[in-house]
């Protein structure tokens, strides 16, 4: 997924209060900065 496709799911997730659904809103929008992360330490 690109940064906007996951931003715009983010926008839909974040009303929702489910547990499961919070946790994986969570990690969702953590794996993109990971991985940006890496990109700079190896640039």
């Amino acid at each position: 997924m690109v940064l906007k496709e996951i931003f715009e799911v983010a926008g839909i997730l974040l009303i929702d209060k489910g547990d499961m659904v919070q946790k994986g809103y969570g990690w969702m929008l953590k794996a993109p900065v990971k991985q940006t992360k890496m990109r700079f330490l190896f640039f």
